[in-house]
């Protein structure tokens, strides 16, 4: 059989075409990949600049307050976008507590965490008032998006006046709904979610309950709400 010179060099000057092509295409990806990798290493880190938010003075506690936000602040966001009624709640990531009398500061957390709340309440007993600070705190991405939002666990916390002794008084993996003071007791009931399905979120379908906390003695609330009771109330639905 005669082989056609003429072939055999298109031939040829395909193949040569087919390898260098191939070697172009290899180093322009090797320099994109390169490239990239220098982009991200060399993204500049913003540097994170403290904002002191307006003082807060309670009359008959010794303590001015002053809440702590950051600029930028990566968790910020707009809640609820697609609602009408949406807002930009402020993310606080400490409370700096003044003492009036000595002068002294305070902090109120030593970890790093994120104050959604924080109301003030008193309690008469007898010839003596008491205050105490109850917060609304993010402690973990619960959900793992990358950010500490509405979306997560808010835990209900409990301070004296001065921000000192302050306790966890809900449990883990659950959000803080509300909360309401028994008049003339020492005592609290708190509203919060539970992730009854374990998905990391929080919505309609979970599970709610009632917590009593003891203002005399915070902790964890006991539930006021048992599952014999919970199995009557479904009970009588049909």
């Amino acid at each position: 059989m005669t082989v056609d010179c003429r072939d055999y060099q298109k031939y040829y000057r395909k193949a040569m075409f087919s390898v260098i092509l191939g070697l172009f295409c290899f180093s322009c990806t090797g320099n994109k990949q390169e490239t990239n990798s220098q982009v991200k290493n060399n993204t500049p880190v913003l540097p994170v600049n403290l904002i002191y938010k307006d003082i807060l003075i309670k009359e008959k506690s010794d303590h001015i307050l002053i809440p702590v936000s950051i600029s930028p602040d990566k968790n910020q966001e707009r809640e609820g976008i697609f609602n009408r009624n949406s807002k930009k709640t402020e993310n606080y990531y400490n409370i700096i507590f003044y003492s009036k009398s000595s002068g002294e500061t305070s902090l109120l957390l030593n970890k790093e965490a994120i104050i959604k709340s924080f109301d003030f309440i008193e309690v008469t007993q007898e010839d003596s008032t008491q205050g105490f600070w109850i917060y609304k705190i993010i402690e973990n991405d619960t959900n793992n998006d990358n950010m500490m939002n509405h979306k997560d666990a808010m835990i209900a916390y409990i301070s004296d006046s001065s921000g000192k002794n302050l306790r966890k008084i809900t449990p883990d993996n659950t959000q803080l709904i509300n909360w309401s003071l028994i008049p003339n007791q020492e005592e609290i009931i708190i509203k919060v979610l539970e992730d009854t399905d374990k998905d990391k979120n929080f919505s309609e379908l979970d599970r709610a309950t009632f917590l009593k906390v003891s203002l005399s003695k915070p902790q964890i609330g006991n539930e006021i709400i048992k599952d014999e009771l919970e199995k009557k109330i479904k009970s009588y639905i049909k």
